[in-house]
C-alpha cells in the first residue's frame, strides 16, 4: 500500500470522476499525488481559481501492487516523446493520435507532473519550435520533477481508500 494526497479546495470521501475535467495531463479523471507538499500546493492553487472553500489536503492509500498485477497502471517513468506526445493528445483533445486516455483506455496513469514550466517545452514542440530530441534534453535537464496518479475509472476509484485530511 501507499499512501496518496489530493490537493482540493473542499472535503469529501469518494471521488466523483464527472468533476474532473477535460484537458488534463492524463485525461479526465481523478488525480493524485505522492507527494504532500505538492498536494498542499494544488489546494491552495485550486481554491485560488475557484474563488471559494479552503485549502484542503485528503489522504488515501492505493494498493499499487494489486492494480499493476491487474494490468491498471500504464506507466511513464521518464519525460520522453510517448510522454510528451500523451500529454498532449489529452490536452488537446486529440482522438487520431497513437496513444491517449480521452476514452479511459488506460483505468490509471502514473507518470510526471506536467507543471507550467515543463508545459512550455512542450507547447514548442507541439507549435514546431523545437525538435523532439531538444525537448528530450530539456526535460532530462528539467530542475522539479513530481509524480502523480490519475484515476480514470470507477474499477480504478474502487482501488482507494479514504484514510482521512491531512493535518
Amino acid at each position: 500500500m501507499i499512501t496518496l494526497y489530493h490537493g482540493s479546495n473542499m472535503a469529501f470521501s469518494v471521488p466523483d470522476l464527472s468533476v474532473g475535467r477535460q484537458g488534463m495531463d492524463f485525461g479526465k479523471g481523478f488525480y493524485l499525488t505522492p507527494n504532500s507538499g505538492t498536494a498542499q500546493k494544488m489546494a491552495e492553487r485550486v481554491t485560488r481559481i475557484r474563488g471559494f472553500g479552503d485549502p484542503i489536503v485528503l489522504v488515501f492509500s492505493f494498493d499499487d501492487m494489486a492494480a499493476r498485477q491487474a494490468n491498471m497502471v500504464l506507466d511513464f517513468d521518464v519525460m520522453d516523446r510517448k510522454w510528451v506526445e500523451f500529454i498532449i493528445a489529452n490536452r488537446t483533445g486529440d482522438e487520431s493520435a497513437v496513444e491517449h486516455n480521452l476514452d479511459a483506455r488506460h483505468p490509471i496513469v502514473h507518470g510526471y507532473v506536467a507543471d507550467d514550466r515543463l508545459m512550455q517545452i512542450i507547447d514548442d514542440y507541439e507549435n514546431g519550435d523545437l525538435t523532439i530530441a531538444e525537448v528530450e534534453r530539456r526535460l532530462a535537464n528539467a530542475p522539479f520533477r513530481a509524480f502523480q496518479y490519475s484515476f480514470h475509472t470507477p474499477e480504478a476509484l474502487a482501488m482507494l481508500t479514504f484514510k482521512g485530511v491531512l493535518q
